[in-house]
Protein backbone atom coordinates (compact mmCIF):
# COMPACT_ATOMS: atom_id res chain seq x y z
CA UNK A 1 0.00 0.00 0.00
CA UNK A 2 2.91 2.53 0.69
CA UNK A 3 5.01 1.51 -2.66
CA UNK A 4 1.49 2.19 -4.63
CA UNK A 5 1.52 5.46 -2.32
CA UNK A 6 4.63 6.65 -3.25
CA UNK A 7 4.06 5.63 -7.54
CA UNK A 8 1.01 7.92 -7.18
CA UNK A 9 2.88 10.41 -5.40
CA UNK A 10 5.82 10.26 -8.19
CA UNK A 11 3.88 10.26 -10.85
CA UNK A 12 1.55 13.67 -9.81
CA UNK A 13 4.71 15.46 -9.48
CA UNK A 14 6.19 14.60 -12.44
CA UNK A 15 3.11 15.45 -14.54
CA UNK A 16 2.49 18.87 -11.94
CA UNK A 17 6.66 19.41 -13.69
CA UNK A 18 5.14 18.62 -17.30
CA UNK A 19 2.57 21.00 -17.43
CA UNK A 20 4.51 23.84 -15.85
CA UNK A 21 6.84 25.29 -17.13
CA UNK A 22 8.90 27.43 -15.07
CA UNK A 23 9.19 24.34 -12.92
CA UNK A 24 10.41 22.17 -15.97
CA UNK A 25 13.24 24.90 -16.62
CA UNK A 26 14.47 24.81 -13.39
CA UNK A 27 14.57 21.45 -13.10
CA UNK A 28 16.64 20.85 -16.12
CA UNK A 29 18.11 24.31 -16.76
CA UNK A 30 19.76 24.67 -13.30
CA UNK A 31 21.59 21.04 -13.20
CA UNK A 32 23.03 21.71 -16.44
CA UNK A 33 24.65 25.08 -15.33
CA UNK A 34 25.92 23.39 -11.98
CA UNK A 35 27.20 20.85 -14.32
CA UNK A 36 29.50 23.30 -16.01
CA UNK A 37 30.17 25.13 -13.64
CA UNK A 38 31.73 22.65 -11.17
CA UNK A 39 33.37 21.13 -14.33
CA UNK A 40 35.40 23.98 -15.67
CA UNK A 41 35.49 26.70 -12.85
CA UNK A 42 36.13 24.23 -9.71
CA UNK A 43 39.39 23.03 -9.88
CA UNK A 44 42.36 21.58 -7.23
CA UNK A 45 44.87 22.14 -9.74
CA UNK A 46 47.71 24.39 -8.62
CA UNK A 47 49.06 26.98 -10.37
CA UNK A 48 51.82 30.10 -10.01
CA UNK A 49 50.44 30.38 -6.04
CA UNK A 50 52.26 33.48 -4.86
CA UNK A 51 55.36 32.40 -2.43
CA UNK A 52 57.13 34.41 -0.17
CA UNK A 53 60.84 33.20 0.43
CA UNK A 54 62.90 34.02 3.24
CA UNK A 55 66.56 32.47 2.24
CA UNK A 56 68.95 32.63 5.39
CA UNK A 57 71.50 30.14 3.61
CA UNK A 58 72.52 32.56 0.31
CA UNK A 59 74.45 28.97 -1.24
CA UNK A 60 74.39 27.28 -3.84
CA UNK A 61 72.18 24.58 -2.56
CA UNK A 62 70.05 27.23 -1.96
CA UNK A 63 69.49 29.08 -5.19
CA UNK A 64 69.74 25.20 -6.72
CA UNK A 65 66.22 24.71 -4.90
CA UNK A 66 64.22 28.00 -5.41
CA UNK A 67 65.74 27.08 -9.37
CA UNK A 68 64.04 23.64 -8.51
CA UNK A 69 60.99 25.64 -7.83
CA UNK A 70 60.90 28.47 -10.57
CA UNK A 71 61.34 25.79 -13.22
CA UNK A 72 57.73 24.20 -11.64
CA UNK A 73 54.90 26.19 -12.69
CA UNK A 74 53.31 25.10 -9.35
CA UNK A 75 54.86 28.46 -7.32
CA UNK A 76 55.16 31.78 -7.83
CA UNK A 77 58.43 33.30 -6.56
CA UNK A 78 57.09 36.57 -5.53
CA UNK A 79 58.53 37.98 -2.73
CA UNK A 80 61.71 37.79 -0.99
CA UNK A 81 61.71 38.55 2.55
CA UNK A 82 64.33 39.29 5.47
CA UNK A 83 62.29 37.96 8.45
CA UNK A 84 59.52 35.67 9.13
CA UNK A 85 57.40 38.32 10.78
CA UNK A 86 57.89 39.99 7.16
CA UNK A 87 56.79 36.79 5.33
CA UNK A 88 53.83 35.92 8.07
CA UNK A 89 52.55 39.12 7.25
CA UNK A 90 52.44 38.67 3.52
CA UNK A 91 50.61 35.85 4.27
CA UNK A 92 47.95 36.80 6.69
CA UNK A 93 47.06 40.12 4.27
CA UNK A 94 46.80 37.60 1.23
CA UNK A 95 49.72 38.56 -0.94
CA UNK A 96 51.26 35.29 -0.73
CA UNK A 97 49.62 32.29 -0.43
CA UNK A 98 52.59 30.10 1.03
CA UNK A 99 55.90 30.67 2.36
CA UNK A 100 59.23 29.15 2.47
CA UNK A 101 61.92 29.34 5.45
CA UNK A 102 65.28 27.87 4.16
CA UNK A 103 67.62 27.45 7.67
CA UNK A 104 71.08 29.42 7.76
CA UNK A 105 73.24 26.30 7.44
CA UNK A 106 70.88 24.63 4.57
CA UNK A 107 73.93 24.29 1.94
CA UNK A 108 76.31 22.80 4.85
CA UNK A 109 74.37 19.84 6.34
CA UNK A 110 72.98 19.20 2.65
CA UNK A 111 76.87 18.61 1.79
CA UNK A 112 77.90 17.00 5.21
CA UNK A 113 74.72 14.88 5.92
CA UNK A 114 73.53 14.52 2.94
CA UNK A 115 69.85 15.60 3.65
CA UNK A 116 68.35 18.85 5.55
CA UNK A 117 65.01 20.31 5.79
CA UNK A 118 63.12 23.69 5.34
CA UNK A 119 59.90 25.23 6.73
CA UNK A 120 56.84 25.56 4.48
CA UNK A 121 53.84 27.69 5.73
CA UNK A 122 51.15 27.62 3.97
CA UNK A 123 47.53 29.63 3.89
CA UNK A 124 45.06 27.51 5.74
CA UNK A 125 41.87 29.89 5.12
CA UNK A 126 41.88 27.42 2.00
CA UNK A 127 42.14 24.11 3.60
CA UNK A 128 42.04 22.07 0.34
CA UNK A 129 43.87 24.80 -1.64
CA UNK A 130 46.82 24.50 0.82
CA UNK A 131 46.64 20.56 1.09
CA UNK A 132 47.25 20.83 -2.68
CA UNK A 133 49.83 23.27 -2.61
CA UNK A 134 51.70 21.52 0.28
CA UNK A 135 51.88 18.39 -1.98
CA UNK A 136 52.90 20.42 -5.05
CA UNK A 137 55.87 21.83 -2.63
CA UNK A 138 56.63 18.01 -1.25
CA UNK A 139 56.49 16.87 -4.92
CA UNK A 140 59.52 19.62 -5.92
CA UNK A 141 61.27 19.19 -3.22
CA UNK A 142 61.39 15.13 -3.72
CA UNK A 143 62.20 16.12 -7.43
CA UNK A 144 64.90 18.11 -6.18
CA UNK A 145 66.37 15.66 -4.12
CA UNK A 146 66.48 12.74 -6.63
CA UNK A 147 68.25 15.10 -8.84
CA UNK A 148 70.78 15.66 -6.41
CA UNK A 149 71.09 11.74 -5.71
CA UNK A 150 71.91 11.30 -9.42
CA UNK A 151 74.13 13.84 -9.69
CA UNK A 152 76.31 12.47 -6.78
CA UNK A 153 75.82 8.91 -8.06
CA UNK A 154 77.80 9.79 -11.87
CA UNK A 155 79.72 12.05 -10.57
CA UNK A 156 81.53 9.53 -7.78
CA UNK A 157 80.51 6.56 -9.91
CA UNK A 158 78.77 4.63 -7.32
CA UNK A 159 76.96 1.93 -7.95
CA UNK A 160 73.05 1.40 -6.45
CA UNK A 161 71.76 -2.07 -5.32
CA UNK A 162 68.44 -3.63 -5.08
CA UNK A 163 68.33 -6.32 -2.62
CA UNK A 164 65.43 -8.33 -2.24
CA UNK A 165 64.53 -9.30 1.45
CA UNK A 166 61.03 -9.80 1.26
CA UNK A 167 58.94 -12.50 -1.00
CA UNK A 168 60.11 -15.02 -3.46
CA UNK A 169 59.11 -17.61 -5.46
CA UNK A 170 55.30 -16.57 -5.69
CA UNK A 171 52.95 -14.58 -4.20
CA UNK A 172 52.12 -14.70 -0.20
CA UNK A 173 50.73 -17.84 0.54
CA UNK A 174 52.72 -19.97 -2.23
CA UNK A 175 56.11 -18.36 -2.72
CA UNK A 176 58.32 -17.92 1.06
CA UNK A 177 60.63 -14.82 2.32
CA UNK A 178 64.02 -14.92 0.96
CA UNK A 179 66.22 -16.44 3.79
CA UNK A 180 68.25 -14.04 5.50
CA UNK A 181 71.37 -16.13 4.83
CA UNK A 182 71.06 -14.98 0.92
CA UNK A 183 70.26 -11.46 1.83
CA UNK A 184 73.41 -10.91 3.94
CA UNK A 185 75.64 -13.06 1.28
CA UNK A 186 74.15 -10.47 -1.26
CA UNK A 187 75.47 -7.49 0.72
CA UNK A 188 78.73 -8.75 1.86
CA UNK A 189 79.08 -9.46 -1.63
CA UNK A 190 77.69 -6.14 -2.77
CA UNK A 191 79.94 -4.41 -0.49
CA UNK A 192 83.16 -6.03 -0.90
CA UNK A 193 83.62 -5.77 -4.80
CA UNK A 194 82.17 -9.78 -4.59
CA UNK A 195 79.85 -8.80 -7.65
CA UNK A 196 82.37 -6.64 -10.04
CA UNK A 197 83.07 -9.36 -12.44
CA UNK A 198 80.18 -11.46 -12.64
CA UNK A 199 78.06 -11.60 -15.38
CA UNK A 200 74.81 -10.08 -15.44
CA UNK A 201 71.48 -10.27 -17.37
CA UNK A 202 69.18 -7.73 -17.82
CA UNK A 203 65.64 -8.14 -16.81
CA UNK A 204 63.23 -8.04 -19.50
CA UNK A 205 60.32 -5.83 -17.86
CA UNK A 206 61.96 -3.98 -14.97
CA UNK A 207 65.28 -2.73 -17.22
CA UNK A 208 67.53 -3.65 -13.99
CA UNK A 209 70.77 -6.14 -14.20
CA UNK A 210 70.88 -9.14 -12.19
CA UNK A 211 73.68 -10.82 -11.14
CA UNK A 212 74.22 -14.60 -12.66
CA UNK A 213 76.21 -15.89 -9.43
CA UNK A 214 76.92 -15.01 -5.98
CA UNK A 215 78.97 -16.51 -3.44
CA UNK A 216 76.86 -18.48 -1.40
CA UNK A 217 73.87 -17.73 -3.13
CA UNK A 218 72.32 -20.44 -5.60
CA UNK A 219 71.66 -19.13 -9.03
CA UNK A 220 68.27 -20.06 -9.42
CA UNK A 221 67.64 -17.36 -6.71
CA UNK A 222 68.98 -14.30 -8.38
CA UNK A 223 66.72 -14.71 -11.23
CA UNK A 224 63.34 -14.01 -9.57
CA UNK A 225 61.17 -15.48 -12.54
CA UNK A 226 63.21 -18.68 -12.21
CA UNK A 227 62.13 -18.86 -8.15
CA UNK A 228 58.03 -18.96 -9.72
CA UNK A 229 56.17 -22.42 -10.25
CA UNK A 230 54.43 -20.95 -12.01
CA UNK A 231 55.87 -18.77 -14.59
CA UNK A 232 52.85 -17.12 -16.39
CA UNK A 233 51.82 -15.60 -13.26
CA UNK A 234 54.77 -14.31 -12.59
CA UNK A 235 55.22 -12.92 -15.91
CA UNK A 236 51.24 -11.59 -15.49
CA UNK A 237 52.09 -9.61 -12.05
CA UNK A 238 55.73 -8.19 -13.14
CA UNK A 239 53.60 -6.42 -15.80
CA UNK A 240 51.16 -5.19 -13.31
CA UNK A 241 53.98 -4.04 -11.18
CA UNK A 242 55.43 -2.27 -14.24
CA UNK A 243 52.61 -0.61 -15.30
CA UNK A 244 51.67 0.87 -11.71
CA UNK A 245 55.37 1.80 -11.77
CA UNK A 246 54.60 4.09 -15.01
CA UNK A 247 51.72 5.36 -14.41
CA UNK A 248 52.42 6.43 -11.33
CA UNK A 249 55.62 8.18 -12.67
CA UNK A 250 53.62 10.39 -15.12
CA UNK A 251 53.24 12.88 -11.97
CA UNK A 252 56.89 12.92 -11.95
CA UNK A 253 58.21 12.25 -15.46
CA UNK A 254 58.25 16.26 -16.61
CA UNK A 255 60.39 17.43 -14.31
CA UNK A 256 62.96 15.26 -13.91
CA UNK A 257 65.56 13.79 -16.82
CA UNK A 258 65.04 11.88 -19.71
CA UNK A 259 67.49 9.32 -18.60
CA UNK A 260 65.71 8.57 -14.96
CA UNK A 261 62.51 8.01 -17.75
CA UNK A 262 64.27 5.50 -19.39
CA UNK A 263 65.70 3.71 -16.83
CA UNK A 264 62.10 2.80 -15.56
CA UNK A 265 60.34 -0.56 -16.66
CA UNK A 266 59.57 -1.97 -19.84
CA UNK A 267 55.77 -2.50 -20.79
Amino acid sequence: MVNLRLISLIRKEFIQILRDPRTLVLVLVIPVMQLFLLGYAATNDVRNVPLAVYNQDRGPAARQLLDAYKAADYFQLAYEVYSEEELRELIDNGQARAGMIIPPDYSQRLLSEGSTEVAFILDGSDPTGASTSLAAAQLIGQQYATQLLVERLARWDVPVWLVNTGWTGGPYGVGKRMKIAYTRAMIRAALSGGLDHVGYQRHPVFNIDMPTSCLDVPAAVLDPRGTWSDKAAYDQQAAKLAAMFVENFKTFEAHVAPGVKDAGPRL
